[in-house]
């Protein structure tokens, strides 16, 4: 429940699935990452939530078992990335 403003702030989303092979896209935002301040236990949280749906509901064995993930740096500097 915590983690939900931030899924719903567009940092991290699945865009849907590449033509050629069916693997889901995530798209990762990280300026919107940064501007939400949230603490390495919610990152956790969030990714725990994101990967626990997306192998439920997006990845068929067999056939389906990777994805693709489009990272965004768009208006970041080298220095604003949190180490």
């Amino acid at each position: 429940t915590k983690s939900l403003p931030f899924l719903q702030s567009g940092s991290v989303y699945i865009q849907g699935r590449c033509k050629e092979g069916h693997q889901p896209i995530i798209v990762l935002n990280i300026k919107k990452f940064i501007d939400q301040e949230a603490t390495v236990a919610e990152l956790q949280e969030i990714a725990t939530y994101l990967f626990d749906w997306l192998t439920k509901f997006m990845i068929v064995q067999g056939r389906v078992e990777s994805w693709l993930v489009i990272i965004d740096f768009k208006d970041v500097y080298l220095s604003q990335i949190p180490v």
